[in-house]
């Protein structure tokens, strides 16, 4: 029963947060203010799909993935 919990469990979310930008110069601006304070997951670069992706947790603890639209 859920009521028998003592203590919660917090083992962080699995929510990730998308952004899409037209341009990179927009997408990198996120990416650059949203990960000052936090730690890079996944640097922002070219990826396979033909987009710019990056991924980041923000200094709150908050998944992004910043992307451009695939070319």
């Amino acid at each position: 029963m859920a009521d028998a919990v003592k203590e919660p469990v917090h083992k962080g979310s699995n929510l990730n947060l998308v952004l899409e930008y037209k341009s990179e110069d927009e997408a990198r601006e996120a990416f650059e203010g949203l990960s000052d304070g936090g730690n890079v997951l996944m640097p922002f670069e070219k990826v396979f799909w033909g987009a710019m992706f990056g991924r980041l947790e923000d200094q709150y603890g908050g998944i992004w993935q910043i992307t451009t639209e695939h070319e």
